[in-house]
């Protein structure tokens, strides 16, 4: 049988070691977050080229309440069509690898078809329209496409 100062020796081994474990919690918890952030960085990023391709104009252009508006307009039901409930960060990060993936591979077989890409910049300068200058107030004169 054990003795009383055995036992209190152990008690204190283990105390040492939930406080290790408590340290390594905490930093595997910081790392997490850390890479949480990232993820949702890449994940936005992601996000705004597609409204940018979709809407078909360039990051300075587009009208941000105008977007919003849109959106409110299309309301609900559409819009959680693109939600899904209970992804983990790694699962999204997955899809988001996956979604970045597939828009690489549809952009490469648009080159290899002879379809040319073109940046809303490109397109002006092509069709001969001049780029107009900001209006002298510092506001931009833009024609909201909502």
């Amino acid at each position: 049988m054990a003795t009383v100062a055995e036992i209190d020796e152990k008690i204190v081994s283990c105390q040492a070691l939930i406080e290790q474990l408590r340290e390594q919690r905490k930093a595997a918890a910081a790392k997490e977050r850390q890479q949480a952030r990232k993820w949702r960085g890449m994940c936005l990023s992601a996000i705004g080229e597609t409204v940018l391709r979709a809407v078909g104009c360039g990051w300075s252009e587009l009208d941000l309440d105008g977007l919003q508006a849109a959106l409110d307009d299309i309301g609900g039901d559409p819009l959680y069509a693109a939600v899904i409930e209970g992804r983990s960060p790694a699962e999204a990060k997955r899809a988001l690898d996956a979604f970045k993936r597939s828009r690489r591979e549809a952009k490469r077989e648009d080159a290899d078809a002879g379809v040319e890409q073109q940046g809303p910049d490109e397109e002006s300068a092509e069709d001969g329209t001049e780029e107009s200058e900001p209006a002298p107030d510092g506001e931009a004169s833009q024609t909201n496409p909502w």
